[in-house]
Protein backbone atom coordinates (compact mmCIF):
# COMPACT_ATOMS: atom_id res chain seq x y z
CA UNK A 1 0.00 0.00 0.00
CA UNK A 2 1.81 3.35 -0.94
CA UNK A 3 0.93 6.31 0.65
CA UNK A 4 1.88 9.93 -0.18
CA UNK A 5 1.56 12.65 1.33
CA UNK A 6 0.41 16.24 0.21
CA UNK A 7 1.98 19.59 1.06
CA UNK A 8 0.66 22.93 0.04
CA UNK A 9 2.63 25.61 -0.06
CA UNK A 10 0.49 27.92 2.00
CA UNK A 11 0.60 24.86 4.65
CA UNK A 12 4.66 24.55 4.81
CA UNK A 13 4.66 28.81 5.32
CA UNK A 14 2.11 28.94 8.31
CA UNK A 15 4.40 25.67 10.03
CA UNK A 16 8.03 27.62 9.27
CA UNK A 17 6.08 31.34 10.28
CA UNK A 18 4.82 29.23 13.48
CA UNK A 19 8.32 27.69 14.30
CA UNK A 20 10.22 31.72 14.02
CA UNK A 21 7.50 33.04 16.19
CA UNK A 22 7.87 30.48 18.59
CA UNK A 23 11.81 30.66 18.43
CA UNK A 24 11.52 34.36 18.57
CA UNK A 25 9.09 34.67 21.58
CA UNK A 26 11.80 31.96 23.43
CA UNK A 27 14.79 34.12 22.30
CA UNK A 28 13.52 37.90 23.68
CA UNK A 29 12.75 38.58 27.39
CA UNK A 30 9.28 39.35 28.52
CA UNK A 31 9.87 42.98 29.08
CA UNK A 32 12.59 44.97 27.19
CA UNK A 33 15.85 45.40 29.68
CA UNK A 34 17.86 48.43 29.75
CA UNK A 35 21.42 47.85 28.19
CA UNK A 36 24.36 49.17 30.44
CA UNK A 37 25.03 51.63 28.26
CA UNK A 38 21.94 52.70 28.43
CA UNK A 39 22.37 54.23 32.10
CA UNK A 40 25.95 55.44 31.71
CA UNK A 41 27.50 58.69 32.15
CA UNK A 42 30.21 60.81 31.12
CA UNK A 43 32.85 62.83 32.99
CA UNK A 44 34.88 64.87 31.56
CA UNK A 45 38.49 65.91 32.87
CA UNK A 46 41.36 68.22 32.06
CA UNK A 47 44.66 66.43 33.05
CA UNK A 48 47.34 69.00 33.49
CA UNK A 49 50.13 67.01 32.79
CA UNK A 50 49.13 64.42 29.88
CA UNK A 51 51.64 66.09 27.23
CA UNK A 52 52.64 63.01 24.99
CA UNK A 53 50.93 59.85 23.87
CA UNK A 54 52.77 57.39 26.15
CA UNK A 55 50.70 60.22 28.77
CA UNK A 56 47.82 58.72 26.95
CA UNK A 57 48.93 55.32 26.76
CA UNK A 58 49.39 55.12 30.63
CA UNK A 59 45.51 56.79 31.35
CA UNK A 60 43.86 54.18 28.83
CA UNK A 61 45.53 51.24 30.34
CA UNK A 62 44.53 51.89 33.77
CA UNK A 63 40.83 53.24 32.84
CA UNK A 64 40.34 50.43 30.33
CA UNK A 65 41.30 47.69 33.29
CA UNK A 66 38.83 49.18 35.34
CA UNK A 67 35.31 47.84 35.90
CA UNK A 68 32.95 50.61 34.70
CA UNK A 69 34.29 51.50 32.56
CA UNK A 70 32.38 51.79 29.22
CA UNK A 71 34.57 53.76 26.86
CA UNK A 72 37.66 56.46 26.73
CA UNK A 73 37.93 59.06 24.20
CA UNK A 74 41.42 61.62 25.08
CA UNK A 75 42.04 64.89 23.26
CA UNK A 76 46.32 65.15 23.73
CA UNK A 77 46.44 68.86 22.45
CA UNK A 78 43.96 69.67 24.49
CA UNK A 79 44.57 67.72 27.66
CA UNK A 80 41.20 66.51 28.31
CA UNK A 81 39.15 63.17 28.47
CA UNK A 82 36.11 62.26 27.99
CA UNK A 83 35.48 58.53 30.03
CA UNK A 84 32.00 56.98 29.88
CA UNK A 85 30.95 55.27 32.34
CA UNK A 86 28.09 52.60 34.30
CA UNK A 87 27.69 55.08 38.01
CA UNK A 88 26.40 51.85 39.28
CA UNK A 89 29.96 50.49 39.46
CA UNK A 90 32.29 52.98 39.30
CA UNK A 91 32.28 56.98 40.97
CA UNK A 92 33.57 60.14 39.16
CA UNK A 93 36.05 60.15 41.77
CA UNK A 94 37.08 57.04 41.52
CA UNK A 95 37.78 57.32 38.44
CA UNK A 96 39.76 61.04 38.94
CA UNK A 97 41.48 58.65 41.59
CA UNK A 98 42.91 56.31 39.62
CA UNK A 99 44.30 58.84 36.82
CA UNK A 100 45.63 60.81 40.00
CA UNK A 101 47.08 57.53 41.18
CA UNK A 102 49.71 57.79 37.83
CA UNK A 103 50.76 61.31 39.06
CA UNK A 104 48.44 63.30 37.14
CA UNK A 105 46.80 66.55 38.29
CA UNK A 106 43.45 65.98 37.14
CA UNK A 107 40.59 68.54 37.17
CA UNK A 108 36.77 67.81 36.92
CA UNK A 109 35.38 69.56 34.30
CA UNK A 110 31.39 67.62 34.23
CA UNK A 111 29.72 65.31 35.33
CA UNK A 112 26.89 64.11 33.42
Amino acid sequence: MNRTTQFSSSGIIAAAMTVLLVTLCIALPATAEESPEARTQILTVEVQEMVCRSCVRRIEGALEDTGGVVDLTIDLPNRRADIEYIPADIDATDIVGIIDDLGYTVEKLNAS
